[in-house]
């Protein structure tokens, strides 16, 4: 028994890549005189962003920062600089070359918490898996990002858990929660950029052709402990 996780940008090239990774089990199999059976237990459809939401949210970002944060936060989270590894450090130095301008690169570098805001258009890095890809694909949506744990800290890792019971993580969550209720009401108090984001939304959903579910009929969820 194994289990595979397939990547892409879009869910239409994870489709394809599904499809192959089946065409090479069945092939492995032939090969051996075995059997094999295929089970899809998940999926995931790709973040469809929609700027005019994203706008809002956007300018409202811009009345809850900088957050300020006490010395002694910055000091917990200026020890993680002692148990990064080199390889994370050159990545931080990476993502900071492409997104911080030339002259401010070594001071942000030195930071042991970012609080400045990045420009929205400006993206680094792969993506994740998550569901709310499928939920952009039925209304329109928008995300925001905070700084939970020190800038040094590498992504599902021991130095985030640490930081998740503390007051730089509760101070961003309730940045990412200021920001998304801000953003609610201006929705609610301006109907036409409500509608904005919906012209958006339908524009784009007859450029892709609509939502199709990637999870395939009769799919259940997985018990921990239970054969595929």
């Amino acid at each position: 028994q194994v289990l595979y996780a397939i990547r892409a940008p879009k869910v239409t090239q994870v489709k394809k890549l599904y499809e192959r990774m089946c065409d090479i089990a069945k092939g492995a199999a032939l090969i051996t005189g075995t059997t094999v059976d295929i089970r899809q237990v998940a999926a995931y459809s790709n973040v469809i962003g929609n700027d005019v939401l994203e706008e809002v949210m956007d300018k409202n970002l811009d009345h809850f920062i900088p957050i300020g944060y006490t010395e002694e936060e910055l000091a917990y989270a200026g020890k993680f600089k002692e148990v990064v590894t080199e390889l994370d450090k050159e990545g931080l130095k990476d993502m900071i070359a492409h997104v911080v301008e030339k002259d401010k690169r070594k001071e942000v570098l030195d930071m042991p918490l970012l609080d400045f805001k990045l420009d929205r258009s400006e993206s680094y890095g792969g993506g994740g898996s998550t569901d709310v890809g499928d939920v952009s694909w039925c209304i329109p949506t928008a995300q925001i990002n905070t700084s939970t744990f020190p800038a040094q800290a590498p992504g599902h890792s021991w130095q985030n858990v640490s930081c998740g019971r503390t007051s730089i993580a509760h101070k961003n969550m309730l940045l990412a929660g200021k920001v998304i209720a801000a953003t609610a009401i201006d929705l609610m108090e301006k109907p036409d950029v409500l509608q904005a984001a919906k012209d958006e939304f339908n524009k784009k959903m007859k450029r892709y052709g609509g939502y199709t579910c990637p999870v395939p009929q009769g799919a259940v969820p997985v018990i921990p402990g239970e054969k595929m």
